[in-house]
């Protein structure tokens, strides 16, 4: 195999466009990053040339890269842009000129073509940034060590092991390293240029915006020629906004059971190409070795994998160690930190965030981990933030089980210093028989608190409030009751956020405002603002703190507004989250009409065991719509029955209809909706995609 000329500083890169056309000013950043790497920019008019949606005529483009090639003054080439149209130049280009040149050729997308046709001659080309959308970002859109490593260097490029690349199965191998974008892969087959890398190859395959199954139905394509049952191992690219709306399936589900028949290592989220971050350079053509976690020291099995799920049963077949997520985080990091467990039926992710949020913001540096995405933490938000060695560790005490292999609650692996009982009832039916059975694992939680500790109990809850007399700790109480350590008096609601009185034994602390509605989240907010004050932040920086907070995603989240209807997306799943979240934003909105649409889906609402409980909790709604039950293999004797609640709901006055089918109940949406109106999707899982759905038809409208 051929390897191009390294470049050195001051040669001059060709930049063609042998694909589609540009944005000018994109063109013009991304040559002025070549120049600030050392190189010098070189092209000619040609490359500004536009046909509808190409770079100009197929002759023209081809002429250019011939050009490139032949001259001697230009030591690489680099596309401009990818998007369509490399293809057509197959028949136009001379490919020993390729050869003769030992040029650096860099390029991905749509350019696969051609850097397949660079291994057909045997040539080393690079899969790599081009200008637009990489270059013309500066350092944010590329490695800059792995491109000026690949292009600048002689010697191999040594181990890369970028952040986010996994194992899908596991092995060791090695190969001609061969690939690119699927789509492109994929629609040479059956031609000249059929791609067909030698076999044993290492294969890179990457992609965006397909589909799950568009991605099966392309490795179907390459497994039937023979593509992938040739190669020695595979390396998967990000494939960015390739999963179904809602996380019903992903690529790398599809990638999985594609290639399981295969028995080679396998790769998954290798940033080369299509991805949100930085594009990593490969160089195609090059010998590669591929490690896919072949011998784990550890295996975390989460408790949504049971029996059958291949990877868990690979771990049992070669016995490698594995733990529950509850005993990886005691033991890997509550054993050495103050725990400070939030738990409670309702609240505890938004409590855990505001607590979190407030130790952060007071100074203190705390690691936080929650069961939801907390908007104060990065720039998208984040389910956990790692603090200071040795600080405290804000963590949601989730009561469901903890894996396949330990049905106890994850809460009693976190070696609490400060319990956190918002309040207590039953849920999670296909885990607890009765409420019996959920008070006493919260029990067992508070017997584990330290004598030096503290247990804060939601007093409101008569079931967490009975817990005071059992603990072995200091306790302190919080409520909108008399007589509690914390109360909260005076609430007064706008749109968006909740003004409250706090007092503290009796001492008035002043007014605190929450940027979140309804008494239930004045509950949460006087959770954390103990937590803070245990942990030696004043009130002061704590209320300055607490009107910073910004939420949790799918906690009444607005996902969108059209035609002056406001769209939430919310997880409530019990029947009395779902009457807090609405009187919340009755509260706040008490003028407008609020539409419930309910997705029983869960295992305790999918169950009859809440039947008549939703019939209350709904009536704090003016229209709800609701959908068929998920669990429809439930039997009818324990299956929550739709028809009944829309009966229940309409003997309470409330207007109610059973919608089965997510389409149809958005053209109800649709049809129905007037400015002004407020709609709240509730659910615990994706429901189809409804939100984004109903956005796209109400805008159009």
């Amino acid at each position: 195999m051929i390897r191009p000329h390294a470049l050195r500083a001051g040669d001059r890169v060709a930049l063609v466009a042998p694909a589609s056309s540009f944005k000018r000013d994109e063109f013009d950043r991304g040559v002025a990053e070549l120049r600030s790497l050392g190189f010098e920019p070189a092209y000619d008019e040609s490359v500004f040339d536009t046909l509808g949606y190409l770079a100009g005529r197929p002759d023209v483009r081809a002429s250019a890269l011939q050009r490139a090639w032949q001259d001697s003054s230009i030591r690489a080439i680099m596309a401009v842009r990818g998007g369509y149209g490399s293809a057509q130049l197959l028949p136009l280009l001379d490919g020993r000129a390729i050869r003769q040149a030992r040029k650096v050729f860099v390029g991905y997308s749509d350019i696969s073509a051609l850097l397949w046709l660079h291994l057909k001659h045997g040539v080393i080309s690079f899969h790599g940034p081009m200008l637009e959308g990489r270059l013309a970002r500066g350092p944010d859109g590329y490695d800059r060590r792995s491109f000026l490593g690949a292009v600048m260097e002689p010697s191999p490029l040594g181990e890369l092991a970028p952040a986010g690349l996994e194992a899908v199965w596991p092995g060791e191998a090695s190969g001609v390293l061969a690939g690119g974008t699927l789509t492109q892969l994929v629609s040479l087959l059956g031609t000249r240029w059929s791609f067909s890398p030698p076999h044993g190859s290492v294969l890179f395959i990457e992609d965006i915006g397909e589909r799950p199954y568009r991605i099966d139905r392309m490795l179907t394509q390459l497994a039937q020629a023979g593509v992938l049952g040739s190669a020695a191992a595979l390396v998967f690219g990000v494939f960015p906004h390739c999963d179904e709306p809602g996380g019903q399936l992903c690529a790398k589900d599809v990638i999985r059971a594609a290639t399981q028949h295969l028995k080679v290592p396998v790769l998954f989220g290798f940033p080369s190409g299509h991805t949100p971050g930085r594009i990593w350079t490969l160089p195609l053509g090059v010998r590669a070795r591929v490690l896919a976690g072949s011998s784990p020291a550890l295996v975390v099995v989460g408790n949504a994998i049971s029996r059958g799920n291949p990877e868990l049963e690979a771990v049992l077949d070669l016995k490698v160690r594995y733990v529950s997520l509850p005993e990886a985080l005691r033991d890997h990091f509550l054993w050495t930190s103050r725990s400070l467990v939030i738990a409670g039926t309702h609240g505890k992710t938004t409590t855990t965030a505001m607590a979190g949020w407030l130790l952060a913001h007071g100074g203190v540096d705390p690691t936080v981990f929650i069961g939801g995405i907390a908007r104060n933490f990065g720039a998208d938000g984040s389910s956990y933030r790692i603090g200071a060695a040795g600080a405290p560790f804000v963590i949601e005490g989730d009561e469901y089980d903890s894996a396949y292999f330990d049905k106890t609650a994850k809460f009693l692996k976190y070696v609490p210093d400060v319990a956190l009982i918002n309040n207590i009832e039953f849920d999670h039916a296909d885990i607890y028989p009765d409420l019996d059975a959920v008070r006493l694992a919260f029990r067992r939680l508070v017997n584990l608190v330290p004598g030096r500790g503290l247990t804060l109990i939601g007093a409101d809850s008569p079931d967490a409030a009975a817990l005071a007399a059992t603990a072995r700790s200091r306790v302190q109480t919080f409520g909108l009751g008399e007589g509690h350590t914390w109360r909260a008096t005076h609430l007064q609601s706008d749109a968006a956020s909740t003004t409250f009185r706090l007092w503290q034994d009796g001492t008035d602390e002043g007014m605190l405002t929450v940027p979140l509605v309804g008494a239930h989240n004045v509950r949460n907010a006087m959770a954390a603002v103990a937590i803070g004050v245990e942990c030696g932040i004043s009130l002061s920086t704590l209320r300055e703190g607490l009107a910073q907070f910004t939420g949790v995603k799918r906690r009444l989240e607005v996902v969108g507004t059209a035609r002056g209807i406001t769209v939430y997306d919310d997880f409530a799943h019990h029947p009395t989250a779902v009457a807090q979240t609405l009187a919340g934003l009755r509260a706040a909105h008490p003028s407008r009409r609020i539409w419930a649409v309910f997705e029983p889906r869960s295992a305790s609402s999918c169950r009859r065991v809440f039947q008549d409980d939703f019939a209350r909790a709904f009536t704090g709604a003016d229209e709800v719509i609701v959908a068929s039950v998920f669990r429809s293999t439930l039997p009818d004797s324990e299956r929550l029955s739709e028809d009944r609640l829309v009966a229940d709901l309409a003997q309470a006055s409330v207007s109610a209809r059973h919608i089965p089918t997510v389409n149809a109940i958005v053209a109800a949406l649709s049809a129905e909706a007037r400015e002004g109106d407020l709609i709240v999707i509730m659910s615990n899982g994706g429901f189809g995609g409804i939100h984004q759905k109903l956005l796209r038809v109400l805008w159009s409208a």
